[in-house]
């Protein structure tokens, strides 16, 4: 998924900062100067839980990132759950990662994603 995919990688990480409400942060070409800025400023107004997928999304994009699996498998469902899948299908390939967005894509507007993210703001 590294260079030959980057519409599916912009889609992948865009469907995680969803789940966040940064998906603003990304564009079809990629990170935002405003989404670099918050790497250099590990994280700006993020939460710790914000943060951690944060720079899960960074991976997924392809930049080295100092996460470690257990801080994404502590992460509150859906984030946790959909992280850790996420791994599996990034090992497995580019039609793994394809179902991974048909299921990520409802998670982001479901009524518990809703309420923890009114929790974080």
């Amino acid at each position: 998924m590294r260079n030959d995919h980057l519409n599916q990688r912009v889609r992948a990480c865009r469907a995680l900062l969803a789940l966040i409400g940064y998906e603003h942060l990304w564009t079809e070409d990629g990170p935002t100067a405003l989404a670099k800025k918050f790497v250099d400023q590990y994280g700006g107004p993020m939460s710790n839980l914000q943060w951690t997928l944060y720079q899960f999304v960074w991976y997924v994009w392809g930049r080295a990132s100092d996460v470690k699996v257990q801080e994404l498998m502590h992460l509150p469902d859906p984030l946790g759950e959909l992280a850790v899948s996420l791994l599996h299908a990034l090992k497995r390939g580019p039609d793994a990662v394809e179902a991974w967005l048909e299921q990520a894509q409802p998670a982001s507007t479901s009524p518990k994603t809703k309420r923890w993210r009114r929790q974080l703001n």
